[in-house]
């Protein structure tokens, strides 16, 4: 690297003529990079929102042109989806959510159950004096 004198130095007005180039957030070069970013992501924002506008502009009319179509379409959609109820259970057990039905841990906790008596506690006072 070679040492410019001092007059030459206050000669250039900025440090890209002096052959510096920076990343630093407010130079040149990072203005640049940024603006590039800024405007694909206004672009793809742009296209999405749209998108958007068309689909649902189209819905609105679709919807205020043929009420009873779409109502009844509606219906049918959630009675075909109230199907799945029909096999439907709920499960509290924690060990039956969690763990697999052939688990050791689940035959410990069967044989537990099985062998003994749980939120029964038996308690034997004696007072003999």
């Amino acid at each position: 690297m070679t040492f410019m004198n001092s007059d030459k130095a206050r000669k250039m007005s900025s440090a890209s003529e002096m052959g510096y180039t920076s990343k630093v957030p407010g130079s040149a070069p990072y203005q640049e990079d940024v603006s590039a970013f800024t405007k694909m992501i206004k672009t793809a924002s742009t296209a999405c929102i749209n998108l958007f506008e068309r689909f649902f502009n189209w819905w609105g009319q679709t919807v205020a042109k043929h009420p009873w179509k779409v109502i009844f379409a509606t219906l049918i959609i959630t009675g075909v989806s109230l199907i799945g109820l029909i096999n439907f259970n709920s499960e509290a057990d924690g060990w039956k959510l969690w763990l697999p039905d052939d688990s050791k841990h689940i035959e410990l906790q069967n044989w537990k159950e099985n062998n003994f008596v749980e939120d029964i506690r038996k308690v034997i006072l004696d007072l003999r004096g």
